[in-house]
């Protein structure tokens, strides 16, 4: 289990970034610091306790891992590329 968020920023470091991406579909990396802060700042105010988190953006589904790995009850990626 991942305890700070230095560790999940380096554990999202590895997604690697989508191979074509097409700005038609706003298909835009998120960086691996924004993604850890987003993750960690959800879970410390408790947003996502208990809940499923579907990452339905169009990219590497680099959000539903960083919640997967945060210890959510669930979480997948619907995307579109």
């Amino acid at each position: 289990m991942i305890i700070k968020k230095k560790q999940l920023e380096m554990a999202l470091q590895g997604v690697p970034p989508h191979p074509h991406p097409d700005p038609n579909l706003e298909q835009y990396h998120t960086p691996s610091i924004i993604a850890a802060d987003v993750i960690w700042n959800a879970h410390a105010c408790g947003d996502i306790q208990d809940l499923k988190v579907v990452d339905l953006g169009c990219g590497t589904g680099i959000l539903a891992l960083g919640f997967s790995n945060d210890g959510c009850s669930g979480s997948s990626w619907g995307g579109c590329g």
